[in-house]
């Protein structure tokens, strides 16, 4: 649970940093959010979640393979996302309200697979650990 909640914690920083530099700064030069800073969240938690599997031994391989899968797919969207954030400051065509709701979204589902990978790796620990004792 530990890795859980630090990678939140270091995902979240970069929106903590806005939102402090947005109510420092006068004016609306600063939105209080921003995609890039969901991105990164989103970024954090899956290279976390890639981490924290390698290192996991488990004899049943199918349900590493499916997260390291998923996972790596959800990198390439966050790089996807990246390039739709970047056009966007210089394309009209491209919603940006869109883009944003998209960058948000993503994290919640990264932090859905992360929980399942805690779940996992927690249901692992405890049957090994009844198996050991009996």
């Amino acid at each position: 649970m530990t890795w859980l909640v630090y990678t939140v914690l270091l995902g979240l920083v970069p929106i903590v940093i806005r939102i402090l530099v947005a109510s420092f700064v006068s004016g609306e030069n600063v939105p209080f959010f921003s995609a890039a800073d969901f991105i990164s969240l989103g970024m954090v938690m899956q290279i976390s979640l890639l981490t924290e599997i390698r290192y996991h031994d488990s004899a049943d391989a199918w349900w590493k393979k499916i997260f390291i899968g998923f996972s790596i797919f959800a990198i390439m969207m966050y790089a996807v996302m990246v390039a739709f954030t970047l056009l966007s400051e210089v394309v009209d065509r491209i919603n940006k309200e869109s883009v944003f709701i998209v960058c948000m979204s993503m994290p919640v589902v990264s932090f859905a697979l992360c929980w399942a990978l805690y779940d996992r790796v927690a249901y692992l620990s405890v049957a090994t650990e009844e198996v050991a004792n009996d």
